[in-house]
């Protein structure tokens, strides 16, 4: 283990920082410090697969409420990459307690997203972390769903 640092950190190939990050997902410890650190530093990756698997190690070895990690990975749910954005949704809802407000306003941002897929992930994001009947979480919900409708039936005629 002692050259895995530097194979996750300088390796030249994508593929072996990205095998690392999945290496120290499995292996790590749960909320060990110095894993979660090296595998915040592979967010930054200019590899999407990389930025990825780092995502789901972070939901996998951090705990649930650990507000450096919640913050890290909240930066991506703005990464140009599709992948990367859902990826960061899913680990969010493993991470955060029910009701995390900060969260809840990020999930909601992204029901805007233009990609279908990301406005799907936000609203199972708000449904698994939302308070039960919180009506802002409903209307949110609600108005992306009334906003797909139109778009639909604009562009179906």
């Amino acid at each position: 283990l002692p050259m895995l640092p530097m194979y996750s950190a300088h390796g030249e190939h994508w593929e072996i920082r990205r095998g690392a990050v999945e290496f120290l997902a499995k292996v790590g410890e749960n909320s060990n410090v110095g894993a979660i650190s090296m595998i915040t530093t592979r967010l930054e990756d200019d590899e999407e697969d990389v930025r990825k698997a780092a995502l789901d190690a972070l939901a996998t070895l951090a705990a649930k409420g650990d507000i450096g990690v919640i913050s890290a990975i909240t930066a991506y749910l703005e990464d140009a990459r599709r992948l990367v954005r859902k990826t960061a949704l899913s680990a969010l809802a493993d991470l955060v307690v029910k009701g995390d407000t900060a969260t809840i306003a990020a999930a909601k941002a992204r029901l805007r997203d233009d990609d279908c897929e990301i406005q799907r992930a936000a609203v199972e994001v708000l449904v698994k972390i939302g308070e039960k009947g919180n009506a802002g979480t409903i209307s949110a919900i609600t108005a992306c769903a009334a906003i797909d409708a139109l778009a639909n039936l604009v562009a179906n005629g």
